[in-house]
């Protein structure tokens, strides 16, 4: 448009940013932006929003603070997202950041409460102390979300006792929010028990808690519970979706599936891979996570499950097509990301010395460098 001598308006450009954000265009969202004549606090606020979800925090808080020295006037979702960020990054030991930014918020509602409780992950006793202090300090009853909030930090830190012990706690019936923050933490300890009375306080015809139960079972070996699960799916209608992970080259889309055969370079596609497989395990040791191979087979079938799920045939497509370009690698999953296919594109990106930016079904995945931008954390 500024090439044709017509100048955009905040609209357009609120618009060009976000599509940009969502296709994971960063670099090109920040040419947009350093390219504008006038700021307004909305430029701002997207643009710190944009960098916040993508993973580039620390940007965003430098941005938060050009913002301050122009004198644009934050909101409180401006100031809610900054919070988020510092909450997070305190994880790494930036406590006063984070705290110092909530102390000037003058509306405190439950995203801000709620950044600062989990950003401190890596500090129980302090998400406990500030979950505490909404009432006793504030005057406030905590919410529901409030102690779902803490129920996660405590699962993330390895206190599940304590995650029970607020649960009994709770004067109001625990809701959806509650039982499905139960359901997702309890993965990460293998946990068994919760998860199974979670599933049973979610709405009947919901997809994600009953593949999720699921694979917890096929990832601790319980094959006859995976099969149990079949009878109550049926009977409430429940139909798990298939998992797929689309790569676009040269405008057209291309879809995969895991050990799919039927694309017509699919030969030339699992050569590649293979090739990348081995690279890393040479230089970086890489190991595969059997884990994440959810079906009861041998353990050699679940070594070549595992090697061939989606995203990485996707990857590998994108490499034979365009293998000396600079350009990032996009790919979309329909599924979340599963942990051997994150610790892959890690190594995967710093071998090739190229972006890979992978979208799941709850995050952008920024890989570069062998570290993605999840930090390992999803």
């Amino acid at each position: 448009m500024q090439l044709l001598g017509v100048k955009p308006d905040l609209v357009t450009v609120y618009s060009i940013l976000r599509t940009y954000f969502q296709s994971g265009m960063v670099d090109e969202a920040t040419s947009v932006f350093r390219e504008l004549e006038e700021r307004d606090e909305f430029c701002w606020t997207s643009i710190i929003v944009g960098y916040s979800q993508s993973g580039r925090k620390v940007n965003a808080l430098v941005l938060f603070n050009d913002m301050m020295a122009e004198n644009s006037r934050p909101d409180n979702y401006t100031i809610s997202v900054v919070v988020s960020v510092c909450a997070k990054l305190s994880t790494l030991g930036e406590i006063l950041d984070a705290w110092s930014v909530f102390g000037v918020i003058r509306v405190r509602n439950v995203v801000t409460w709620n950044a600062m409780i989990t950003g401190h992950s890596g500090l129980v006793e302090s998400g406990w102390r500030y979950f505490i202090s909404i009432s006793e300090s504030h005057g406030m009853k905590p919410i529901l979300d409030y102690y779902a909030c803490m129920i996660n930090l405590f699962d993330h830190s390895g206190h599940m006792e304590k995650a029970v012990y607020l649960i009994k706690e709770i004067h109001d019936k625990p809701n959806h929010f509650i039982w499905s923050t139960i359901l997702n933490v309890s993965k990460l300890n293998s946990d068994i028990e919760r998860p199974e009375m979670a599933v049973n306080h979610l709405p009947r015809n919901a997809v994600g808690p009953y593949i999720m139960l699921s694979n917890m079972y096929a990832s601790l070996g319980r094959w006859n519970y995976v099969a149990s699960i079949q009878s109550p799916m049926k009977e409430r209608n429940v139909v798990k979706f298939a998992a797929y992970s689309c790569i676009k080259i040269d405008q057209v889309v291309q879809k995969f599936v895991s050990d799919g055969q039927t694309h017509p370079q699919a030969d030339k596609i699992y050569k590649e891979l293979d090739r990348l497989i081995i690279e890393i395990k040479k230089k970086n040791g890489f190991i595969h996570d059997l884990q994440f191979a959810l079906h009861d087979v041998r353990k050699e079938e679940k070594f070549e499950s595992i090697c061939h799920h989606s995203e990485k045939l996707a990857l590998a497509f994108g490499l034979i097509r365009n293998l000396r370009s600079r350009t990032p690698i996009r790919i979309i999953n329909n599924i979340r990301v599963c942990g051997d296919c994150n610790v892959f594109m890690n190594f995967v990106s710093k071998v090739i010395d190229r972006t890979i930016i992978l979208r799941d079904l709850n995050f952008f995945h920024h890989f570069f460098n062998g570290q993605c931008s999840c930090m390992d954390f999803w």
